[in-house]
C-alpha cells in the first residue's frame, strides 16, 4: 500500500516550516511518502532539491529510520494517515535542516565556492530550476549525504553514453524548468535561457524534457529507442517536435527535449464533427506514412516503427490538429509476440484501433463535452501519463483553492 501526499504549489500556511533554519527560505512543492522511503520536493535559497530518505535495512537504530512511517501506519484511518503523513514530511526536513552542511549547494553567487564548484553546479541546471538529489543515510555510524542512485534510485534509470551521433547536445545552463511540480515523474517544461538558442527556438519557448530517471533501470532501452527514432525521423506538422539531447556534467545523456503540445490527449475526446474526425484521421496517417517511409542514407527504404501506437500517444492540440508522440515503444497488444514489438506490422494494428476510435466518436451533442468549467473560466483536462503539454489551472480556480489555509490531498492505492 502507498500512501502519496501532494502539496500545491499555491499553499500558504507554512506549516512545515517549523524549527527549520532560515525557515521562510524553504518553500514545499510536493512530497511522497511510502511505508519504506519519502521525497520532498522542496525549494531553499531559490535552488530547487529532491531530498528522499528510504529504511535503512542495515542499522535498525538510526535518523532515517526515526523518520520514515512504520509498517504498522498501513493499519490507521485515513485521518490518522494524513496527519503521519504530513508529520513525516516535517520531520524529514527537520532532520536535512539540522545537517545543512552537509548536502547544501553552494549559492550561483557565492564567494566561499570554488570557481570549479559553482560550475558543476550551473552545468547540471541547479541554478536554473533543475532539482539537486541528496539521501541522508546512516553509514558505519555516521549520517552522511549520499548519490540517492545507489541507493533510493538504484533501480532507476540512469544516464547513458551518447551513442547518438550528429544529434544536437545541450547543458542544463541553456535551458530553465518552468513549471513545478514536474508534468509528470521525469517530465519537466522548461524553456531555453536568456541569450541561449536551444534546438531552433529562443527564450520564451516552451520544451518539454523526458529524462531517464523516469525509466526503470530495465527500461532504459525505451529511452534510448526514443532518442534514436526521434532523431532519425525529418520533421513532420503531425509528429512531436525533437529539439535534441540533454547531457548532465559528465557529459552523459539523461534527456530528450521535445516540443510543449497545448492539447488533449485523444481518449479523453468524447465528442467530434465529422469534418474533425476526418481531418485527424488523415493527419495520423500522414504522420504514420512519413515514419514508415523512411530512407536510409543509400536511398533505400528503412521503415521506423512508431513502437506505442495507441490513442493516449495522440495528441488533439488546441489548434485542432493530431499529433502522435511518444517513440519509446514496448506496446504489445492481445495477440502480439513480444518478437513482433516495434514493427511497422504492430503499427498497423494500432492504427486500425485509432481509427476505430475515431469512428466511432459521436457528434456534438450526442456526447459529454472535452472539458468542463469552473466559473467562468474553461478548464480542460490533461492526464499527464504522456505528457508533452499541460493547462495551467485558470485563475479562478487557483484562487478559489487559496481559500484554504492549507489543503493537500491523500491517495491511498491498495
Amino acid at each position: 500500500m502507498l500512501v502519496h501526499t501532494s502539496v500545491g504549489v499555491f499553499d500558504t500556511m507554512l506549516w512545515y516550516q517549523n524549527e527549520l533554519p532560515d525557515a521562510d527560505e524553504w518553500k514545499l512543492v510536493d512530497f511522497n511518502v511510502a511505508w519504506d522511503s519519502a521525497i520532498v520536493d522542496v525549494t531553499f535559497k531559490g535552488i530547487r532539491y529532491h531530498l528522499l530518505l528510504s529504511r535503512n535495512k542495515k542499522v535498525s537504530a538510526c535518523a532515517e529510520n526515526d523518520v520514515i512511517l512504520a509498517p504498522e501506519a498501513s493499519q490507521a484511518t485515513l485521518d490518522e494517515q494524513n496527519v503521519q503523513v504530513s508529520s513525516v514530511c516535517k520531520k524529514m526536513l527537520q532532520l536535512y535542516g539540522r545537517h545543512l552542511s552537509l548536502w547544501l549547494l553552494p549559492g550561483s553567487d557565492s564567494s566561499s565556492a570554488s570557481p570549479s564548484e559553482l560550475d558543476v553546479a550551473r552545468l547540471a541546471g541547479y541554478y536554473n530550476g533543475f532539482p539537486y538529489r541528496r539521501q541522508l543515510r546512516t553509514v558505519r555510524g555516521e549520517l552522511l549525504s549520499v548519490n540517492p542512485a545507489k541507493h533510493y534510485m538504484r533501480m532507476h534509470g540512469h544516464p547513458v553514453p551518447n551513442q547518438f551521433p550528429g544529434l544536437p547536445v545541450f547543458t542544463k545552463d541553456r535551458l530553465v524548468v518552468k513549471c513545478r511540480p514536474e508534468l509528470d515523474d521525469g517530465i519537466s517544461l522548461v524553456e531555453a535561457a536568456r541569450d541561449a538558442n536551444v534546438g531552433g527556438t529562443a527564450a520564451g519557448d516552451l520544451l518539454v524534457m523526458k529524462t531517464v530517471y523516469r525509466c526503470w533501470r530495465e527500461d532504459i532501452q525505451d529511452f534510448i529507442r526514443e532518442a534514436d527514432v526521434l532523431g532519425k525521423i525529418p520533421s513532420h506538422p503531425n509528429i512531436v517536435g525533437f529539439h535534441g539531447l540533454v547531457v548532465d556534467g559528465d557529459g552523459f545523456v539523461d534527456g530528450i527535449l521535445v516540443s510543449y503540445l497545448d492539447g488533449t490527449l485523444l481518449p479523453d475526446i468524447t465528442q467530434a464533427t465529422l469534418a474533425e474526425r476526418e481531418r485527424w484521421k488523415s493527419q495520423i496517417n500522414a504522420a504514420l506514412s512519413h515514419v514508415h517511409n523512411q530512407v536510409d542514407a543509400d536511398g533505400h527504404r528503412s521503415p521506423v516503427a512508431w513502437g506505442d501506437a495507441k490513442a493516449g500517444n495522440v495528441m488533439i492540440t488546441a489548434a485542432g490538429d493530431a499529433v502522435i508522440l511518444d517513440f519509446g515503444g514496448g506496446w504489445t497488444y492481445d495477440g502480439v509476440e513480444k518478437k513482433d514489438e516495434n514493427t511497422v506490422a504492430t503499427d498497423e494494428k494500432g492504427r486500425e484501433m485509432i481509427m476505430n476510435l475515431l469512428d466511432n466518436l459521436p457528434p456534438p451533442g450526442e456526447g459529454a463535452v472535452i472539458g468542463g468549467t469552473y466559473g467562468s473560466c474553461a478548464c480542460f483536462r490533461h492526464w499527464p501519463g504522456n505528457t508533452y503539454g499541460c493547462r495551467v489551472l485558470s485563475d479562478c480556480l487557483v484562487q478559489e483553492r487559496l481559500i484554504s489555509a492549507c489543503w493537500f490531498v491523500l491517495h491511498v492505492v491498495a
